[in-house]
């Protein structure tokens, strides 16, 4: 689904009873195309999936202004930024509390994330790759006072027998292969009954 510029700007607008907002499918965005989807929507309590990994300019800009119950951001999954792509996306979203990324650069020369956090809970956490700078903490970064986590990349754990080499357990202390439990070797994880 490819979406036009500005096709959905205010769609939802003060729609203070919305609770669950409807599919946003589109992998293919336009300028602006969510431009103050859910504006004003105090009573929005879920974001919904934005599956898309390009952004295109102002996509999401203001997108959840004044969403006031929403407590968890939708995963961002962009590795780049773009020009005003999340200006404004939570601001004043008092009871945001969680937000995981995927870009590792801020992008401050094209307003990518200005006031993106504006207003939003005192305490919360901000999960994001390692190469991105969390060292600024103000609303166009990482929101003050929260603390900042790596994704885990944990997968799922299999059965199998042990492959040769080191064998650690899931605190990575080296074991032998007589440990119970989960413990990884060779950078895959096993379950040893």
């Amino acid at each position: 689904m490819t979406l036009a510029a500005g096709c959905y700007i205010g769609m939802f607008s003060g729609c203070t009873g919305l609770t669950a907002p409807p599919a946003l499918p589109a992998l293919t965005l336009a300028a602006y195309c969510y431009k103050e989807m859910f504006y004003g929507c105090t009573d929005l309590t879920q974001a919904p999936v934005l599956p898309a990994t390009n952004l295109i300019f102002g996509c999401y800009f203001g997108m959840f202004h004044g969403c006031t119950e929403l407590t968890a951001a939708p995963e961002l999954r962009a590795a780049a930024l773009v020009q005003e792509c999340y200006k404004e996306m939570f601001y004043g979203c008092t009871k945001l509390n969680n937000i995981r990324v995927n870009f590792n650069s801020w992008a401050d020369d094209v307003d990518a994330t200005l006031d993106w956090v504006y207003g939003v809970s005192s305490t919360g956490t901000f999960v994001c790759p390692a190469e991105l700078d969390t060292s600024v903490e103000d609303e166009s970064h990482v929101p003050v006072g929260w603390s900042t986590g790596l994704p885990t990349g944990i997968s799922s754990v299999t059965d199998s027998p042990f492959l040769n080499g080191a064998i650690y357990n899931i605190s990575g202390q080296r074991v032998g292969k007589q440990e119970r439990g989960i413990i990884i070797e060779n950078g895959r994880k096993y379950f040893n009954r």
